[in-house]
């Protein structure tokens, strides 16, 4: 009876970390996604934000301004950093559970940790209407026809200054199109100044160095994520 006892347990047991490793390995997938989430945007369209190509007419050997590029790479680029600042709160809950196993994985955290830090401090200094506009040019480079002026009260997500996160905005249709209107008659001009305002650098404000030297290191990127997946698989297997 004692044998079938033990047995019993050990058999529960044997459940209860089959289930924990399968939540652990779950978590371990869904925060590499995240990560991939944060950096692609840095490490695929930065480089032509700070340095923008010139292209050169093969016909007529006149080499063209590139604006387009730039202003279309800023606004991608600016409102996939807006999604990941959308998921702040899952990606810190995903690391506390992690740690209930007592897995830290502290490098990892660290930089995913100073990404969104980051990303506020960019975001913080950007306006509610700069941002409405930089998104509306993100959805005509991406989209085309816009569905969004046919809405009766457009639901716009920004991020808040005051309060550090994420929040939505119900704007009239007429409002929404008077904030754009300020836009439209300088869009060439207003979209270079806020370009500008991203990558300005000053005394205290390491943004773009950062994201440049320490982000956009694919190698470093790779390293990242296969330190991560050693260090719970290992965990994973010392709880076997």
């Amino acid at each position: 009876m004692e044998r079938d006892l033990n047995s019993r347990i050990k058999l529960k047991d044997n459940k209860i970390i089959k289930k924990d490793n399968k939540k652990i390995l779950s978590i371990k997938r869904s925060l590499i996604f995240n990560f991939g989430t944060m950096t692609i945007p840095i490490r695929q369209w930065l480089y032509y934000i700070i340095y923008p190509l010139e292209i050169k007419n093969i016909k007529t050997g006149i080499i063209n301004d590139n604006s387009f590029l730039k202003s279309k790479a800023f606004s991608i680029l600016f409102m996939c950093i807006l999604d990941v600042l959308k998921e702040e709160k899952k990606i810190r809950s995903k690391f506390e559970i992690l740690e209930q196993y007592d897995i830290h994985c502290s490098e990892f955290k660290s930089i995913v940790f100073k990404l969104l830090e980051i990303y506020k401090m960019i975001f913080s200094k950007f306006t509610f209407e700069e941002q409405l506009f930089i998104r509306n040019k993100r959805l005509q480079n991406v989209h085309g026809v816009l569905s969004i002026y046919d809405s009766e009260k457009p639901k716009v997500p920004y991020f808040d200054k005051t309060s550090q996160k994420v929040k939505v905005k119900y704007l009239s249709r007429e409002k929404y199109r008077e904030i754009l209107n300020f836009f439209s008659d300088k869009n060439s001009i207003s979209i270079e100044i806020l370009i500008q305002k991203f990558i300005k650098k000053d005394q205290n404000d390491y943004v773009i160095d950062y994201l440049e030297k320490n982000i956009r290191d694919n190698q470093r990127y790779v390293d990242l994520i296969r330190k991560i997946s050693e260090e719970i698989n290992f965990k994973i297997e010392i709880m076997n």
